[in-house]
């Protein structure tokens, strides 16, 4: 039978026979390991066959299987010295992946990253322009255009524009008749120069909420705001600017309301109707009645009396106080005398029940600014004067002329002044002046008497001629407190 030759061997798991054990050249194998090895010259473990501990060769070609177990291979060598691939990228400076927070730059690229890949769709960008987006379009963009220039929304997209003025503007378009407001006249100032009209309105949701005009009567005719069919303004279906005053007028969509920015004043002359206009807190006026006329003796030689002057009242009164609409009653002038007889008396102004200023009690006294007040040949407040032979000046009163025509006729400061008068040597004696009344006629002896001046002013006389002077008509003026 052959000979069995068997070598040293073990096994155990990676155990690998000592020096000790082995002789050089004997051989000794792990047969679980599969490894086999032998003692050098040196008296060193050397291991033989697939899993050498060191191996020079020439090129290798590995087809197929896998290579395991070994030590990372460096970088130098060719590999990325690491065993996972973060480590790797990481020893390579290569992007990581996912959100690539660790890349810097990109080379190479011929084609511009979309905008869903993160670009802008451009290779250019024309430097200061702004960048508007466009969805996953490449973006668009703003060039600053004119100097001054802003960025600026069109309602759809952003665009390069002139910057508005800073400045608020409000035009001027004067007027001297009635052109029916539109949307064309927002802001602007509709100045009023002349007429008396009735101004309209386009109807309230045309012109809009917001909407809003400045509206003056800078002329000496009453004007009437009118808005579109049953609008109303203020709370009215209308009413009436007077002279002087401005109000910013607003729209609301259904009616208009106004702020008054400059009051009015409104002076009567004759009997009317003061309209009340909506926006004061009250009302101030000064009303003078009318002033008497002079005497007439057809004497040369007989005292002729000139006629007292008109009362003055001042009054101010809250605008609850007075109705939509008073009644103006303008005191009359006394009737020029072509008789031989006194003067006549003036008449009473009033503006409804509320305002009154009293006529003389006779046609020589001066008016009174409430009635029963005593005439006074004092200086008088606002009593009238007292006809006598050196009549008392006056400040609301209207004055007195001389009862024996020897002396001037009594000033006032607001009250009228009274007519001059003839002594019975026919010399003609000053009339009365007043600093805001009218100023009393002049007297003449052969010829006719002056009217007083307006308001209130007493007539002169007259001894021989054809008529005395007239008494003045008196006055109301009447303006709005805000």
């Amino acid at each position: 039978m052959a000979t069995q030759i068997i070598t040293k061997n073990s096994s155990t798991a990676a155990a690998i026979p000592t020096s000790a054990v082995l002789v050089q050249g004997e051989l000794a194998v792990n047969v679980t390991d599969k490894r086999l090895f032998t003692e050098n010259a040196s008296a060193a473990i050397v291991e033989l066959g697939t899993n050498p501990s060191a191996l020079t060769c020439a090129a290798v070609t590995i087809t197929g299987g896998t290579v395991s177990g070994i030590t990372d291979l460096a970088v130098a060598d060719g590999g990325t010295g690491a065993s996972t691939a973060a480590n790797a990228r990481t020893n390579l400076s290569a992007a990581a992946s996912g959100a690539n927070s660790d890349i810097t730059s990109l080379t190479g690229l011929t084609t511009p990253l979309t905008v869903a890949q993160g670009g802008v769709g451009a290779a250019t960008l024309t430097a200061n322009n702004v960048l508007l987006g466009n969805g996953t379009g490449a973006v668009q963009v703003v060039a600053p255009s004119t100097s001054g220039n802003v960025l600026s929304s069109n309602g759809t997209t952003w665009v390069s524009s002139t910057l508005a003025s800073s400045v608020p503007t409000v035009v001027l378009s004067a007027r001297t008749s009635n052109t029916i407001l539109g949307t064309a006249d927002a802001s602007k100032l509709i100045d009023i120069t002349s007429g008396t009209f009735t101004q309209t309105f386009t109807a309230a949701a045309t012109l809009g909420s917001g909407w809003f005009c400045y509206i003056r009567n800078s002329g000496t005719g009453d004007i009437t705001l009118d808005p579109n069919a049953s609008e109303l303004i203020d709370g009215l279906t209308s009413y009436v600017m007077y002279t002087g005053e401005t109000r910013l007028v607003q729209c609301t969509g259904t009616a208009f309301t106004s702020v008054v920015l400059t009051s009015f004043s409104k002076t009567y002359t004759a009997n009317d109707t003061f309209t009340k206009p909506p926006g004061y807190q009250q009302f101030s006026a000064l009303a003078w009645s009318g002033g008497g006329s002079g005497q007439r003796t057809n004497n040369a030689t007989t005292v002729s009396v000139g006629g007292g002057g008109g009362g003055c009242g001042n009054f101010t009164v809250p605008a609850a106080s007075l109705s939509a609409t008073e009644t103006v009653t303008i005191g009359a002038g006394g009737a020029a005398v072509t008789t031989v007889a006194g003067g006549n008396v003036g008449t009473n102004t009033t503006l409804g029940t509320l305002i009154k200023v009293y006529a003389g009690a006779s046609a020589v006294s001066g008016g009174s600014v409430l009635g029963g007040l005593p005439t006074t040949t004092g200086v008088t407040d606002y009593e009238g004067g007292k006809a006598g032979t050196a009549p008392a000046n006056s400040y609301w009163g209207g004055g007195a002329s001389a009862s024996n025509g020897s002396n001037p006729g009594g000033d006032c400061w607001y009250g009228a002044g009274a007519g001059g008068g003839l002594s019975n040597a026919a010399v003609a004696n000053l009339p009365g002046t007043s600093v805001f009344g009218g100023n009393g006629g002049a007297a003449l002896s052969a010829s006719n008497g002056t009217a007083g001046s307006a308001p209130g002013g007493g007539g002169g006389a007259t001894q021989t001629g054809t008529a005395s002077g007239a008494g003045a008509r008196g006055e109301l003026r009447i303006w709005g407190t805000l």
